[in-house]
């Protein structure tokens, strides 16, 4: 027995259609009274000679009766609106008709799932059906009468308001119902593969493969489980599964694109992405695949115009703006990189170096208040909470502003340890030493040059060398570098950059 038969059965002796009342309809009923009321008093006036008084009466409590039912009828629409639309008869009835509702839904659901979805995050026009399903659910069953595809449509729209662990388990609880429920199966693996558990996802989708081997969806997504492990050639392998499955859609050959382009085939792979969007020129991920390969080719204004184009197109998670942003600090367009990754920084709040990027690109758009602002909020936990800082000091020795550096960086000699950094430290404090009002312009001038020159990119061994050379390091402070430099010396790896700088990762790329 369904739910919608089990709620007629329990309330088929109490509801009949003419007991349930409507609002309309309790209105109508007063109105009928009022005017019985007032045309039986204006009846017995005309009719009443004694006591003289009495017609009158009649008449005067006819006319204040009109008024009395304005009143009551503002009073019914506004202090008893609830009480009216909640009662028992009427609660009831809607209830069923949300059940009606809801069971036309569901088996609209049932008919498209199969084939609507690609991938759960690629689905949105199927999966926008499903936003508002558990609000439906929850008003016309109980948890325990939930049927597995209840479970996998919840899960999906979980899934797409990023509650990605209860969309999980509430795939699970779709497959402990009907372990063979492939959809559920198929999207539990995108998200276990979403989790870095590629042999569990291949699991998942081995046996939706396993049950229905016509089904595209799970060929798909093996395909990304092994874009993920580097196994190229595999995933591009069931990437041609599933296109043959579904040749009219643009995903697979998209994918296809993106496998060849991890195999470092560019020109076939620039075909792929080109027949995917000739599927669908409104289909957003072939741009942002096109876009990669034209930045790993300079071609850095055809990157931003494909990852503009997918962004236009409704792509709107981090993939797009991450690569518009690269091409943009290829371009030296540093303000619009930084704003890019302030939108980064929204989409994936969890990442600071987001903020860290947004920092750097706006100081060398010489917009040091958005870069202050920006480096201030990396916190002293973070691993580039020492970098951020290093910058903050750099920005005040640059606008003069000595005493402000020099309390920044005793703040910061308190938090940093290991000798790489006490080194970057102790140029800091030469350098606020050394700008103060009796130094010269010309010698702040070639200070500030040097500067400049060498905090882009990290200081090396090298360079602190030059450093203590410098006219306005003393005798003193040049010995204590040379000791300090000979300690890193002895140590492995010592000719790697010290890494924590002055805009040590201003300089840092990630590749598409």
């Amino acid at each position: 027995m369904n739910v919608g038969e089990k709620i007629m059965k329990e309330t088929s002796t109490s509801i009949t259609p003419h007991k349930i009342n409507k609002p309309i309809q309790i209105l109508g009923a007063w109105l009928a009274g009022l005017i019985l009321i007032d045309t039986s008093f204006l009846t017995a006036a005309q009719f009443l000679d004694e006591p003289s008084w009495l017609s009158s009466l009649l008449v005067i409590a006819s006319i204040l009766n009109v008024p009395l039912f304005l009143f009551g009828l503002y009073q019914l629409q506004t202090k008893f609106r609830k009480e009216l639309q909640d009662d028992e008869y009427y609660s009831k009835h809607l209830e069923r008709e949300s059940e009606k509702d809801y069971e036309q839904r569901l088996n609209i659901l049932e008919k498209e799932k199969k084939n609507a979805l690609l991938t759960v995050e690629g689905g949105e026009k199927f999966s926008s059906k499903i936003d508002g399903f558990s609000s439906a659910v929850k008003k016309v069953k109980r948890e325990n009468e939930y049927t597995a595809s209840d479970w996998s449509f919840l899960g999906i729209e979980e899934y797409r308001k990023n509650n990605f662990r209860l969309a999980q388990s509430y795939f699970e609880k779709a497959l402990e119902l009907d372990p063979e429920e492939i959809m559920s199966l198929n999207n539990l693996g995108t998200l276990l593969n979403c989790n870095g558990r590629y042999q569990e996802a291949l699991d998942m989708l081995d046996k939706a493969i396993s049950i229905d081997p016509k089904y595209p969806l799970p060929y798909h997504n093996k395909g990304n489980v092994f874009i993920n492990t580097e196994e190229y050639d595999e995933a591009e392998k069931f990437f041609r599964l599933a296109h043959k499955l579904m040749p009219k859609h643009p995903a697979p050959l998209n994918s296809i694109g993106c496998a060849l382009f991890k195999k470092k085939e560019d020109e076939e792979a620039l075909i792929y992405f080109d027949l995917a969007l000739l599927l669908d020129p409104k289909y957003p991920d072939p741009y942002i695949g096109r876009g990669s390969l034209k930045y790993h080719n300079s071609d850095y204004w055809g990157a931003v115009s494909d990852a503009t184009k997918a962004i236009v197109l409704g792509k709107k998670d981090s993939m797009p703006f991450k690569n518009r942003a690269l091409a943009y600090k290829k371009l030296e367009l540093f303000s619009k990189a930084a704003s890019d990754y302030e939108t980064l920084s929204r989409i994936e709040p969890d990442k600071i170096d987001w903020i860290k990027q947004s920092a750097d690109n706006f100081y060398r758009a010489n917009d040091y208040e958005k870069a202050k602002a920006a480096y201030s909020k990396i916190g002293i936990n973070h691993d580039e909470y020492a970098s951020a800082q290093l910058n903050l000091i750099e920005i005040s020795l640059l606008h003069n502003e000595v005493e402000e550096a020099k309390h920044k960086l005793e703040l910061l000699s308190n938090v940093v340890k290991g000798e790489d950094n006490i080194v970057v430290l102790k140029i800091f404090e030469y350098i606020c030493s050394s700008m103060s009002d009796s130094l010269g312009d010309k010698e702040k001038e070639e200070y500030l040059n040097f500067f400049e020159s060498k905090s882009e990119f990290g200081w090396s061994l090298k360079e602190i060398k030059e450093l203590s050379n410098k006219d306005f390091v003393t005798s003193s402070q040049k010995k204590e570098i040379e000791e300090l430099v000979t300690k890193i010396q002895n140590k492995p790896n010592s000719n790697k950059a010290v890494e924590v700088t002055a805009r040590s990762s201003a300089s840092r790329s990630t590749s598409l």
